[in-house]
């Protein structure tokens, strides 16, 4: 049944509290990923300490009242500022560490796409008649931004790039992706657990699902696999920019491409493009095509490892009373998409496939360089501390989200950015790739939150 915006209660309609916040805490997560390039350092846990409190206070606390009057002006203040710190942030350091440059004139490109970039998005916050223009206009500019990266760092010496770009290399070649050697990459062992490096050399193929290789392949056909990255991190801007009209959802989309460590995880090759690209196809369909959502659901789970942990709070997302039918309806289609575009490549080497996307990850040792609560309180400790302690804060999130964030889209993309942010905060591995999920998350929880008119 329809219900007009002002007659829904509480738990169903957007805070203008948690949007607002929201902008705040993913401006804060990015300046402590800029600090190291989401490494650890005490300044950086300091900003990651302000960005996660911001968020539980504005997941747990009711609507504040002097907020909700304000409500889109506030928010727009909110992103005006967030955006114009993220530039300036942005023009403070080389957007890279592989770039091949002489001499620092040679960043001028980047420096003055940034300016520009800034002053389209400062125009579409400025004024509603400016967004239609400025918006595409500003996802081309990012776009031209993402290719100058990946050409002036054609071969960055990360594993995940050589994984990425061998695999793709494989799939073209008719073979699968998993089991497979890289005898050009070099690792640090201490990096990778016990009997996964041999000679210098690591034992696995590819670490993610067989989505995210498929999701590669068109990049790799371009030249390079992080072309794929890129125009998912285009297309996921593109979807919250329209996902509501005004400028707010377009600011949100701003917040996020503006993110100063957005392009060192271009670079690097990490995967967390497609996820957030997926988590907005979720939010998407979660708002306008209903009929769609299991499937964007199931896209969502394959695409990382870490997806599936979000399937507790896709009750934010069902109509209340929950239905077991509901539930159920969702649950299979979402499952047997996942399998769908899983099994595949999966099945061609079982074993290879397990070893590589399963227990790998659980073999990974504790990164005392991580950007966490944990890493922190081990070097004051001189020793890790336990394992379960993430997914401890995991469950603890999922039952505060599920209490308090509005059971509306926006709510579930709040959810899960304060969720992932516990996860990955108190975890065992934390870095820049992992947050900028986080980030993405809490800008689609922006871009969400606009009112429909």
């Amino acid at each position: 049944m329809d219900t007009p915006f002002g007659a829904l209660p509480a738990p169903e309609r957007d805070r203008w509290t948690g949007a607002i916040g929201a902008v705040l805490a993913a401006a804060l997560l990015g300046r402590a990923l800029q600090v190291d390039s989401g490494h650890y350092r005490p300044e950086a846990v300091v900003w990651l300490s302000l960005a996660f409190a911001v968020l539980l206070v504005v997941v747990a606390a009711p609507e504040i009242p002097a907020v909700a009057r304000r409500g889109p002006a506030a928010a727009l203040w909110a992103l005006a500022a967030g955006v114009t710190y993220e530039a300036v942030d942005l023009l403070g350091r080389p957007p890279g560490m592989y770039l091949r440059l002489e001499g620092r004139t040679d960043l001028l490109p980047f420096f003055l796409g940034v300016a520009a970039a800034a002053a389209l998005a400062g125009l579409l916050l400025a004024r509603e008649s400016f967004r239609r223009v400025c918006f595409p206009l500003l996802l081309v500019a990012h776009l031209l931004l993402g290719v100058w990266i990946i050409r002036v760092s054609p071969d960055p010496r990360t594993d995940v790039h050589v994984f990425q770009r061998d695999a793709s290399a494989a799939l073209l070649s008719g073979h699968g992706p998993y089991g497979m050697a890289h005898p050009g990459l070099a690792v640090d062992p201490r990096f990778y657990g016990p009997g996964l490096v041999v000679d210098g050399h690591p034992r696995i193929g590819l670490p993610y699902p067989p989505l995210s290789a498929l999701l590669s392949l068109p990049g790799h056909l371009l030249g390079d696999h992080r072309y794929s990255l890129l125009i998912a991190t285009i297309l996921a801007a593109a979807l919250m920019g329209f996902l509501r009209p005004g400028p707010l959802a377009a600011g949100g989309a701003a917040l996020f491409l503006f993110t100063p460590r957005r392009f060192f995880v271009l670079e690097q090759g990490f995967t967390e493009p497609y996820v957030v690209l997926a988590l907005a196809f979720v939010v998407l369909c979660a708002s306008r095509y209903r009929r769609a959502l299991p499937y964007a659901v199931g896209l969502f789970f394959a695409v990382k490892q870490y997806g599936v942990l979000a399937a507790p709070l896709l009750a934010l997302l069902l109509p209340r009373p929950l239905s077991w039918r509901e539930v159920w309806n969702l649950a299979w289609k979402a499952g047997v998409t996942a399998l769908a575009v899983t099994l595949p490549l999966a099945l061609v080497d079982p074993p290879a496939f397990v070893r590589d996307v399963v227990l790998f990850q659980i073999q990974q040792p504790f990164r005392w360089d991580s950007l966490s609560f944990l890493a922190a309180f081990a070097r004051a400790a001189g020793s890790p501390p336990p394992g379960w302690l993430g997914f401890l804060a995991l469950l603890a999130l999922t039952a505060l989200a599920l209490w308090r964030a509005p059971r509306t889209p926006a709510g579930f993309a709040l959810g899960v950015g304060v969720v992932f942010f516990g996860f990955f905060a108190f975890g065992k591995q934390a870095f820049a790739n992992y947050y900028l999920f986080v980030v993405g998350a809490l800008c689609l929880a922006v871009s969400a939150s606009a009112p429909e008119a």
